[in-house]
């Protein structure tokens, strides 16, 4: 959504609005111009929101918001550096969980302690977003680390900012799970407990065992992965998941 705003002296204020934080307050980006009537500077504001749309648009240091520099973030590094797996999941986390708390701060004015407290609170019972009880995994307060960190990171490389301030803030450890396997007697329990089964959940139980591979994966076999010849089967992981 974009507006234009008649000031004085042949002033016009232009406005877009980016979005809408968790109060469901609009994120706007505004720009002052001169234009010789409204119809020029509606001219100028569709040039404007088409600027900030594709990422072109890029505001002084000392103007430049979190939110503002994340469409940049976005267009100029994320897109070209990041996995799509990646990208979709920092996109997310900036956008539920980062923009909505920091995302008005100046970059300059984002320390340490705002990174420190936001780990902080992700560790805190009830931060899923479904609002359910219970504690997010090391392994996703890790990913959100990550998100805030490449973002800031790119910052300054760009030299928007003097120092990144998440360098400063020890990174969550995903805690290490020992996996449980099925003993040889287990194993053994298992294969005469099928004996009588339909040859359908034979096949799926034998594939999981003799594969380790995912529910997800033996649910997206097809026979085009099926090699009667080879005596192959093909676990595709993009065909399970993407």
């Amino acid at each position: 959504m974009a507006n234009v705003e008649n000031r004085v002296n042949g002033s016009y204020r232009l406005t877009v609005i980016l979005g809408y934080d968790e109060k469901g307050t609009p994120i706007r980006e505004r720009k002052t111009v001169k234009a010789k009537n409204l119809k020029e500077a509606k001219k100028l504001l569709t040039l404007f929101e088409a600027e900030i749309l594709n990422g072109k648009y890029f505001k002084a240091e000392d103007k430049m918001t979190l939110n503002n520099f994340f469409l940049q973030w976005l267009e100029k590094h994320a897109k070209d550096t990041l996995s799509p797996d990646t990208l979709q999941n920092y996109i997310s986390i900036l956008q539920k969980r980062i923009l909505p708390k920091d995302g008005r701060f100046k970059l300059e004015d984002i320390k340490t302690i705002h990174v420190v407290n936001f780990i902080k609170d992700l560790k805190k019972n009830g931060q899923c977003l479904d609002r359910k009880d219970g504690k997010l995994s090391a392994s996703s307060v890790l990913n959100c680390y990550k998100a805030f960190n490449n973002i800031l990171s790119c910052a300054y490389k760009w030299k928007l900012i003097k120092e990144n301030p998440a360098i400063g803030t020890k990174p969550p450890n995903r805690k290490a799970t020992k996996s449980e396997v099925y003993s040889k007697e287990e194993l053994s329990q298992l294969m005469q407990l099928l004996d009588d089964k339909p040859l359908f959940w034979k096949t799926l139980i034998l594939l999981a065992v003799s594969t380790g591979a995912r529910e997800g994966e033996i649910a997206g076999l097809e026979w085009i992965h099926v090699d009667f010849e080879k005596g192959t089967i093909r676990i595709s992981y993009y065909r399970a998941y993407g």
